[in-house]
């Protein structure tokens, strides 16, 4: 031997017959095809059966227009307080009021699937309550109060918040959580915690009113009926002691605007707009049971302030006597009177004041608030840009707050001193 291992015969390889690669081909193409087969099969399950699994699951849903529902409402509650990168955000407070200082917004959200473009007709609207820092107008948190059709809940409003919860009326009753680690009840929730009350019965909205609390069937003489805790939402008879008392209630205004009026009474003061070619030469009458004076479609052209005395006629009704225009005050070509009720003037005391605002189309006049007192001289006058409309507006010592409206799609809410008309803040929030 010369010491070599022997090498194993090797088979040699030949080339597959024709015969063989056809069959291995439509081998491959059935496994290929059952396993496509099979994926498919695995992800029409999955399409079927996770609507089954999960009925109540929605579409990844885009949020568009939001629209601000006045009244909006001041009140005190436990508010979550911005830190790192979103205090840095903030900015310098004005820093007189407080953090506990909270202002509440109620918001309706046009719902549309995500793959849907804008001009889809939206099928859905998210209503939202939005905590505000009063202070600076920062936003503390947003908690979904209901999902409604498009349109659907057209009385949907604020009306009251206590505690760390919002009162809301949005075809159901609901308390809001918008406040630090708040928690939402809907009426489903609430008729659980209050089996006994009968809050499913039709004309909920008709059986509560306010008093020291949220009182359901409460009397007209305020005796009577249930008062909810706003800490369980628990309504127990208002005649039952409590361990510990209630918190302050913070009713929202009953007016929601509009904001802007032709005119409006101070006491037994009157102030109107009239087109600058039309004069008051007599005494006039109230022309509707409202105890308006003015005809309900104004003519077209500016409007000159006009001022007098209401004296009431007993039986006859209202008469306005020793009309006259006021000095020093450029006749308006759009705008008028900011109201807080129908034919109430929004009037801050300290001293007694007025207010008039110059509003229209964008860009087609300079737009401005102006501070009055009741003999017409100017307190002061502050540029409002861009805003076209005031939609809300409400006086608390020290500010005002108007909710403006740029243009279609936003709205800017208004912080401005009442002692010189400076604009402590303002920020878009819609």
């Amino acid at each position: 031997m010369d010491g070599k291992r022997p090498r194993p015969d090797r088979k040699r390889l030949e080339p597959p017959t024709h015969a063989e690669a056809a069959a291995a081909y439509r081998s491959g193409r059935r496994l290929v095809i059952g396993g496509i087969a099979g994926i498919g099969a695995l992800l029409a399950g999955l399409v079927v059966g996770i609507p089954a699994l999960f009925p109540d699951a929605q579409p990844k849903q885009r949020f568009d227009n939001r629209r601000i529902i006045p009244p909006l409402l001041r009140a005190r509650m436990e508010l979550r307080r911005p830190g790192g990168r979103e205090a840095d955000q903030r900015g310098t407070l004005p820093g007189d009021l407080d953090e506990q200082e909270a202002l509440l917004v109620l918001s309706r959200v046009e719902m549309r699937d995500w793959n849907l473009s804008l001009e889809t007709p939206a099928q859905r609207e998210m209503l939202e309550v939005t905590s505000y820092l009063a202070d600076d107008i920062w936003r503390a948190a947003q908690v979904r109060v209901a999902v409604v059709p498009t349109g659907g809940a057209p009385d949907a409003r604020l009306i009251a918040a206590q505690g760390n919860t919002a009162w809301v009326w949005a075809d159901q009753l609901v308390a809001a959580g918008p406040g630090f680690m708040g928690r939402t009840a809907d009426q489903a929730e609430l008729i659980r915690l209050n089996p006994e009350l009968g809050l499913d019965r039709p004309g909920l909205a008709r059986r509560l009113s306010l008093a020291e609390a949220l009182v359901l069937d409460g009397t007209a003489s305020g005796r009577g009926g249930f008062a909810f805790d706003p800490a369980t939402r628990i309504a127990q008879r208002r005649t039952e002691p409590r361990a510990t008392p209630l918190p302050p209630l913070f009713p929202a205004p009953a007016f929601a605007g509009p904001a802007l009026a032709r005119e409006g009474r101070v006491g037994t003061g009157w102030f109107g707009l009239l087109p600058a070619a039309i004069a008051i030469t007599a005494a006039v009458g109230a022309q509707d049971a409202g105890g308006a004076f003015l005809p309900p479609t104004p003519e077209p052209g500016p409007m000159r302030l006009w001022r007098g005395r209401v004296r009431e006629a007993g039986g006859t009704g209202a008469v306005l006597e020793a009309a006259e225009p006021v000095p020093g005050v450029a006749p308006l070509p759009a705008g008028g009177l900011i109201v807080d009720a129908p034919g109430r003037l929004l009037a801050p005391g300290d001293p007694p004041s007025i207010l008039l605002a110059q509003v229209g189309p964008l860009g087609a006049t300079p737009e401005w608030v102006r501070r009055l007192r009741l003999d017409g001289t100017t307190l002061w006058e502050t540029a409002l840009p861009t805003a076209e409309h005031i939609a809300f507006a409400m006086a608390e010592p020290g500010r005002l707050w108007l909710l403006a409206t740029p243009d279609r799609l936003s709205q800017t809410l208004y912080a401005i001193a009442l002692a010189d008309g400076r604009i402590i803040r303002s920020r878009p929030v819609a």
